[in-house]
């Protein structure tokens, strides 16, 4: 059973997305930010803070 075959890419990449943000929150770390865009740079998935540092992730398939 794949249930990922039926998703869309959008979809597949929400679900990516919310599993990240699970698995940092269960390692104590705090989504600061989703989707974060800076103009005409583009986008950043997540910004989380790991006690002193940030974690820029980027959810790709």
């Amino acid at each position: 059973m794949n249930t990922f075959r039926n998703m869309t890419t959008k979809q597949l990449g929400q679900w990516g997305e919310d599993y990240a943000c699970k698995y940092f929150r269960a390692q104590n770390m705090r989504i600061i930010e989703r989707n974060w865009r800076y103009s005409r740079y583009g986008e950043i998935d997540i910004v989380a803070r790991a006690s002193n540092s940030l974690v820029f992730l980027e959810v790709k398939k």
